[in-house]
Formats: structure tokens, C-alpha cells, sequence
């Protein structure tokens, strides 16, 4: 299988943000030729990790993708190369700090609005492990500024480990989990990376798609091999509640982002090729983004508007600049360094 390290990268910007008294920095791979109202997708990295890391994780897939669909795409950077999530048993450097990675995120938002206009109702954030418990957080405390999310190998912390023990929204999501994921029990309990430590529990795969799902959405199970083809140890079965909320499950799969380009070490588990995740995390994007403009644009019918002038776009550059919510003096000058 061929590396990512030795597919030209594509280019990515660092952008610098005053979060506190804290300093924040994300690569951003925005297209050159981003329309108005883009949708914008923020990738989270794993526990230990980095924004080029998870960027050769994915084989610079949703890079690619951004530049073929038109969306603009931030890859954030954690203190100490992880975030501060809802877990209380969680000690890392992010959480020791109590950073505040949510208005962290919040920024980024408000920054891509103010320099590309980016579409607010389109929104979405993707995480790897302990990017994908980040993602749970965002979820819960910032329900209506997320129009969906993804979370890859990260199954929600029980109620016993998480401050919004018991909280439960309807949030469009999808998450892919292996069976023989040596970090993340698929089937739940305890948190244990190869069982030399507990980090605290977590639901099931099913438990954590079933908990942002509608309480009335029909379930309904796709095993066809047309729609994910086995590899020579892999296959994958599609679960879904409604048309929002779906659990694509890695029969042998382990901590790995599945796709054909990029093979973890062997320590993860097996790396599937069954399932393309960063293809199969943006074909559900722009399916929530359709339907999202389409109960837009039904909602302006039903109004019967008296004008049917489109609204400007915001307008791009310069002109347009970002005016930070969450700084300090401090950081403005650490910043200025």
C-alpha cells in the first residue's frame, strides 16, 4: 500500500488565534476557488497528536476532497497534542489545564465566517479518537452551531465519566469503529489502551450512534457487499436511525482510520480497506447540508417572503477582517512575537 509520505502534500496555511491567555494554532487547506456560503469541515487529531499527522492518517483524503467539493477545512492543534474533553477520568495535558477547547473551536468558526463567509448552518467537526471524544463535547455544548459530526475509532464516555452525564440531543452524526480496536472496546466498558491503563468507560458503538439519534427513528441494518466490498481481512456493515445518524461497524477492524491509502502499524490493528472513511464521511456531510438548504429553502416558501432577491454574500479579504470574541493582552503580545 502506498504512504501518504510520498504523495506530494498539498499546501496548508498556519493561522494563529487568541484564545485567553493562550496562543491556538490550526492549518487550514482552503481551495482557491471557495464560493460564498462553502461549508466548513474541522478535522481533530488523535491523543499524542498533530494536525500533519492526522493529515497522513487520512492520506490528505478530505485535503483533496475540500479542493474537488468546494469546502474550506481546518485541522486544529491540541495543548500537548490533545483536547480538553468531557472526560473526568481523562489526565492529559489539555485537561490538567482545563483549556478551553470549545471556544477554541468557536473562534475557528467565527474566523472562516469572517475571512471566506463560510455557510454557519454548515458546519462540521471530525475527530479521531480522542479527536472523536472532542467531537462528543462539541456536540453536547454547542448543539446548535453543528449541523453534524464524525468520530472514528471513539466510542461516548458513559454517563459514570462524562460532566454531561446523561445529556441526550439529536445531532446528525456518523461513527466508524472497529471490532478489534485494541484502545476502544466496541462493545463498551473500559477505556484501556492495550490494558495498561483506564481512562474511564465508554458506551457501546450502538449505544453511542443510538444516543444522538431521534428517540422515534427506525432502525434498519445494510450488510451488501456492493455497498462496502470485503478485503482479505475486513468487512463492514452499515447501521442507521433515520437518515441521520449512522454506525459503519469494521468486522476485524481495530484503532484505525479505514481507507485504502494509508495502512496504520500493525500495533493499531488491522487497517481496513473495506470502507474509504474520509469519502464516506463527506458523501454524509453533503447529504445533511443538502437537506439542511432544502428545509431552508421550503421554510422561505412557506413564509411567501415579499422579496426574492438572494442576500449578498459576505464579502472576502482584507476588507473583511476577523474580530476575535476570546483574547487577552497577553496573548495578543505572546502573539505578536
Amino acid at each position: 500500500m502506498r504512504s501518504p509520505d510520498r504523495q506530494p502534500a498539498p499546501p496548508a496555511r498556519l493561522e494563529s488565534l487568541c484564545v485567553g491567555d493562550t496562543v491556538r494554532t490550526f492549518l487550514h487547506v482552503t481551495p482557491p476557488s471557495l464560493p460564498p456560503n462553502a461549508p466548513l469541515v474541522i478535522v481533530f487529531h488523535g491523543g499524542s497528536g498533530t494536525p500533519e499527522q492526522i493529515r497522513k492518517y487520512t492520506a490528505f483524503e478530505f485535503d483533496a476532497l475540500a479542493d474537488a467539493n468546494g469546502f474550506a477545512l481546518a485541522y486544529p492543534r491540541g495543548v500537548g497534542g490533545n483536547w480538553n474533553t468531557c472526560q473526568k477520568g481523562r489526565k492529559n495535558a489539555a485537561t490538567r489545564r482545563n483549556v478551553d477547547d470549545v471556544s477554541f473551536t468557536r473562534e475557528i468558526i467565527a474566523w472562516f465566517e469572517s475571512v471566506y463567509g463560510i455557510d454557519r448552518s454548515s458546519v462540521f467537526v471530525v475527530g479521531f479518537s480522542n479527536g472523536g471524544h472532542m467531537c462528543f463535547r462539541l456536540a453536547l455544548e454547542m448543539t446548535d452551531d453543528l449541523a453534524g459530526f464524525a468520530a472514528i475509532s471513539a466510542n461516548r464516555p458513559a454517563p459514570a465519566d462524562c460532566r454531561h452525564a446523561g445529556r441526550r440531543v439529536a445531532v446528525p452524526m456518523m461513527t466508524i469503529s472497529g471490532t478489534a480496536d485494541p484502545i476502544n472496546p466496541y462493545r463498551g466498558g473500559e477505556l484501556s489502551p492495550y490494558g495498561l491503563r483506564a481512562l474511564g468507560p465508554v458506551l457501546s458503538a450502538e449505544e453511542t450512534a443510538r444516543s444522538f439519534a431521534r428517540p422515534d427513528a427506525e432502525h434498519h441494518r445494510d450488510e451488501a457487499s456492493d455497498l462496502f466490498p470485503r478485503d482479505r481481512k475486513t468487512h463492514a456493515v452499515r447501521d442507521a436511525w433515520g437518515d441521520e445518524n449512522v454506525l459503519i461497524t469494521i468486522h476485524g477492524g481495530g484503532h484505525t482510520i479505514p481507507q485504502p491509502r494509508y495502512a496504520f502499524p500493525r500495533l493499531f490493528g488491522r487497517t481496513s480497506t473495506a470502507v474509504d472513511a474520509p469519502l464516506e464521511i463527506w458523501r454524509f456531510f453533503r447529504t445533511i447540508a443538502a437537506n439542511r438548504a432544502r428545509g431552508r429553502a421550503e421554510a422561505k416558501v412557506d413564509a411567501v417572503r415579499l422579496t426574492r432577491e438572494k442576500p449578498s454574500p459576505r464579502p472576502r479579504g482584507a476588507a473583511n477582517r476577523y474580530r476575535p470574541s476570546h483574547r487577552t493582552s497577553r496573548c495578543v503580545e505572546l502573539a505578536q512575537r
